[in-house]
């Protein structure tokens, strides 16, 4: 008998918020997701504020206790300072993030933060492999807080939630990033509203974009814990549409793979390649085209560019195999033997840079994964290779946190 399937809800929750009579610049004080921070980055956002969201998100020891009981302490002090305070009532968080794509044009990614249950793990679709890394820390963090200090970020395929996401006045809270990304934040309690974006997103399975690790941990926590409130946790719904969404690809860099075994396994795999000028703007191009890229070492560094290539029709399986970073995790790296080796990159600039002075002997850039090949893989079953994809911009840690004290069910 097939086993009957339980879409995972998603309701409003009390949310906690930096104190607008407290804090009046909200970039000092959110950080990005706790995965993409290194120590220069944790240093930068440590000396914005005191109070920055990454002392919670990625907390230090100190002499007296672990960092996940540091952190708590710490959140349990600006609760008692008032520096972050609970909202008044349940709500969905409208996020809204403004930038640029790489092509200069104007872009808008809107989303809604709500409580995602727990109940049914299996109707949260991965869309790729994650590369392994233990729970202990972010499991930690989560039993000594007791709070989602970060939302998971999550597709819909539901079509015309952004419908739904539509502003009356000025945000409650705004702030820009380094990258120049404008995020802002609306708090929806209209009854009605709730209501249809609940009944929308809980309609579909729901796919992974960032967060798979803290989804992972909020899972076992939700095993071990009786407590309600522990049975979900925060998340970010997008819907999985190309206007909504940009995803970047994430390349490859092979950091001491000899150059010549680099471009025979390239040609090898990628027949009928030919040369391109190893300029941005030209692999950028190539890359739109569909075309993966092998840039060599040294400056001006030599580049060859496969046959464009398009999904087409293509579904599930085939689909999958077809895909540049699947030839390459499947076929190319094997041939090389060099797994451990590699480095992931979505700059281009930087790949460009790290053949250029030598850091990289060889890197492969790789065609962006479109939005419907995320679905059609996703809705499968089937995961693309780790890092397949970089979803920009990324929601920021700190605009609001969900407290399991204060959003008791």
């Amino acid at each position: 008998m097939a086993r009957e399937r339980i879409l995972p809800q998603f309701r409003p929750f009390v949310g906690t918020r930096y104190n607008p009579a407290v804090i009046e610049d909200f970039d000092a004080v959110v950080a990005p997701p706790y995965d993409v921070i290194d120590s220069d980055e944790r240093k930068r956002l440590v000396d914005l504020s005191p109070v920055n969201a990454v002392r919670l998100i990625l907390p230090e020891m100190d002499q007296k206790s672990s960092p996940a009981d540091s952190a708590s302490r710490l959140l349990r002090t600006w609760l008692d300072d008032e520096i972050l305070i609970d909202d008044a009532e349940p709500a969905f968080y409208l996020y809204r993030m403004g930038f640029e794509d790489e092509s200069g044009r104007k872009r808008q990614t809107s989303g809604v933060i709500g409580a995602l249950s727990l109940s049914d793990p299996d109707e949260v679709l991965p869309h790729e492999e994650t590369m392994s890394k233990p729970l202990g820390e972010q499991l930690a963090l989560l039993q000594a807080t007791r709070t989602n200090l970060s939302p998971i970020y999550l597709l819909t395929p539901a079509s015309g939630m952004s419908l739904l996401l539509e502003t009356h006045g000025p945000p409650d809270y705004r702030c820009t990033d380094p990258d120049g990304t404008h995020h802002r934040i609306w708090r929806l309690t209209s009854p009605a509203i709730l209501d249809a974006i609940s009944q929308t997103v809980t309609a579909h399975p729901l796919v992974v974009a960032d967060g798979h690790h803290r989804y992972q941990t909020a899972c076992k926590h939700a095993d071990g814990d009786g407590d309600p409130a522990a049975q979900w946790i925060m998340a970010l719904i997008v819907e999985l549409a190309d206007d909504e969404i940009w995803v970047r690809p994430t390349h490859r860099l092979f950091l001491d793979a000899d150059p010549d075994d680099v471009a025979a396994a390239f040609h090898k795999v990628f027949p009928g390649s030919e040369p391109i000028t190893a300029k941005h703007d030209a692999i950028t191009q190539a890359l739109s085209d569909g075309r993966t890229v092998l840039v060599g070492q040294g400056s001006p560094s030599p580049a060859v560019a496969s046959v464009p290539w398009s999904e087409g029709s293509l579904e599930g399986a085939e689909l999958l195999e077809s895909l540049a970073v699947s030839k390459l995790h499947k076929e190319l790296i094997p041939l090389l033997n060099v797994e451990g080796r590699l480095e992931f990159e979505p700059d281009l600039s930087e790949v460009l840079d790290a053949t250029a002075l030598g850091r990289a002997t060889a890197a492969i850039a790789v065609p962006p994964v479109t939005v419907e090949a995320i679905r059609r893989v996703a809705t499968a079953g089937l995961k693309m290779p780790q890092k397949t994809t970089f979803f920009f911009p990324k929601p920021r840690s700190g605009a609001v946190f969900r407290r399991f004290e204060a959003d008791s069910t």
